[in-house]
């Protein structure tokens, strides 16, 4: 996985002459959708976590996740006005696809639920999608379908794409590099008062010699946009992994990766409420930050 580092990015595929003399003409979300052609992955996913919450992640796994949320490292990417950066490794077993830092991404991303459209959340469960044999919804390419999925019905994206920005018949091909670009596109449509956090779990399975060339294009444009800060909403990566990577840490500055194993083990219980609040806490305080901000901006303009 050469290409997981910040100088590597291949160039948006580039439209044929014949697509750009039309370029007023507007692609309708719907249309978007019809051509990327995937069901909402997140439905099913967190039934199965739901129902392996207690099943399959005991009490102390659960509690050892929790606790992250006071760490130097994770809550300052909570707390961050602007575009971040985080991996996570875990310390769990492996074979579990579904563990406390599942949990914590799911938690996480229900507190940013109520704040669209300002607050937008993207999330994956690459555990849960890592069998091609009888999952066609696997690796990179499902990663950055679902993202888009997600952000086109979170979002109102009428009249922001024009025929000239996109390739259907990529997309139709299930063209990662077309689809990265097609993402990035909608990225930057978003508003400078927007916050975008993707949540990638369990993005070890995927370091697979299958999956990695296609992650690697996702990871690498993911990570670009929330580096480069060039896009006018803020865009926040957090990655997790039940045990350390090999190939995704490659990108990572040593203080931009949080490991549960050097941290020692706590008497605290787990609880999901509690979760919930210190999580509620933290985005609330990014928000009304974001919103002192946006005043103040507004204010001297």
């Amino acid at each position: 996985m050469d290409r997981m580092a910040f100088g590597y990015s291949r160039p948006c595929s580039p439209v044929p002459p014949m697509e750009q003399a039309n370029v007023e003409q507007r692609i309708s979300p719907q249309e978007l959708l019809d051509w990327i052609n995937i069901p909402d992955l997140l439905v099913g996913d967190k039934e199965i976590i739901n129902r392996m919450r207690h099943i399959r992640v005991p009490s102390v796994e659960r509690a050892r996740a929790e606790q992250l949320v006071n760490t130097g490292q994770l809550r300052e990417w909570l707390v961050s006005p602007h575009s971040a950066q985080l991996l996570i490794h875990g310390n769990y077993d492996i074979r579990c696809r579904v563990s406390g830092l599942t949990l914590l991404c799911t938690s996480l991303a229900g507190s940013l639920a109520d704040r669209a459209p300002n607050g937008l959340c993207l999330l994956f469960y690459c555990g849960l999608h890592d069998n091609f044999d009888y999952d066609e919804y696997t690796g990179g390419r499902a990663v950055i379908q679902s993202f888009i999925c997600q952000l086109l019905c979170q979002y109102d994206f009428s009249d922001c794409i024009s025929v000239g920005d996109v390739r259907p018949d990529l997309l139709h091909l299930d063209d990662v590099d077309e689809l990265c670009c097609l993402f990035e596109r909608l990225v930057f449509q978003l508003p400078r008062s927007t916050l975008l956090v993707c949540l990638i779990d369990g993005v070890v399975y995927y370091e697979r010699e299958e999956f990695m060339e296609s992650m690697a294009d996702v990871l690498v444009t993911l990570l670009r946009i929330s580096k480069e800060q060039r896009t006018s909403a803020n865009i926040k990566v957090l990655l997790t992994s039940p045990t350390k990577t090999m190939e995704v840490r490659r990108p990572f500055h040593d203080e931009l990766i949080l490991c549960m194993e050097s941290r020692a083990r706590s008497g605290v219980a787990a609880s999901k409420g509690r979760l919930e609040r210190q999580l509620n806490e933290h985005v609330n305080g990014v928000t009304e930050l974001d919103d002192r901000r946006m005043l103040n901006i507004d204010g001297h303009g």
